[in-house]
Order: C-alpha cells, then structure tokens, then sequence
C-alpha cells in the first residue's frame, strides 16, 4: 500500500543530449543495482530532450520480476545523469517453503520509500511513499485466499495463521 506524500515529483530533471556521438543507455535496475533490463542503447539525435521512460516490470527474458523498488538510470556515456525510483506492485514477491513460510524482505518492501506516480495518459499524479501494509493472495492447487490488509512493522518478524481454502 501507498500513502499520498506530495504534488511535487522526486524527478525534475530534463535531459537534452548535448552530443550525439555519445552513446545513451537507459536501463533498470534492481536495489542491489544489478542489470534487469535495458530500455534503450544507441545514440540520440543531438539537442533532443530524453523523454521519462516508462516500464513494463518485465526483465531482460521478459519474465515479471518480483514487486518492488527498482530504478530507471538514464546515462550519456558513463555519466549517471538520473535515477528514476519506480514501484512495480501485484507480482509474485515471495513463494512458501514446505512448511508455509514466507519472508518479504525489505529488499522488495522497502517501508518509507518514495517514488513518483503518473497516470495512464503519462501525468503526473503525485509522489508516493511505501506503507508498513500488504495484501497477500494465496494460491496452491486451485485453491485461493486473499488478505486485503496485513500490518507490518519495519525490522520485525510478523508471524501469522494464514488458510486456503
């Protein structure tokens, strides 16, 4: 879940390519900065603006990957000019062991993060922050139970009965 924080976005930074002869890169990345996929690789006409690039939460074997904090880096050469944070949420985070245990760490749950928000028409709606609250689905051989509304306290282990049915 996410809480409203402010109608001013994180990202205000403008990109416009001074050089075409040097290589534009825009790619995603996880927390841990790994490669999970590259939107863009090429050269760019010069004096053209980068726009925001958008994200599908697929990976470079265009396989979802996991919800989570994952960033858009926008590089000119091996100049970092921005790291653009996103959320991909309502992907498969974590899945049980053999006795029903779980762990979402903060890795994909990384309480108090913030993050820009567009709509679907590409404007901007505001800048959210990351609730100590998720909602599971459980799934297992066609069985299915959903839990809207779980707490969570940052760093503690929340231990709970959860059934399918």
């Amino acid at each position: 879940y996410f809480a409203y924080v402010s109608s001013k976005p994180l990202d205000t930074i403008t990109i416009v390519v001074t050089d075409s002869l040097k290589v534009v890169d825009i790619s995603v990345v996880d927390r841990k900065f790994n490669l999970v996929r590259t939107l863009f690789f090429g050269l760019w006409n010069k004096g053209d603006t980068i726009p925001r690039y958008r994200w599908n939460g697929l990976d470079s074997k265009n396989q979802q990957v996991p919800s989570g904090l994952y960033y858009i880096q926008y590089t000119i050469d091996t100049l970092l000019i921005k790291s653009t944070p996103m959320i991909i949420d309502g992907h498969i985070t974590a899945i049980t062991d053999e006795g029903g245990q779980f762990t979402i760490s903060d890795f994909n749950l990384p309480i108090d993060s913030k993050f820009d928000v567009y709509n679907d028409d590409d404007t901007f709606y505001g800048m959210m922050s990351i609730l100590p609250e998720v909602a599971l689905v459980l799934t297992k051989n066609g069985r299915y139970a959903e839990y809207p509304s779980i707490e969570l306290i940052k760093n503690k282990i929340k231990t709970l009965a959860l059934t399918l049915r």
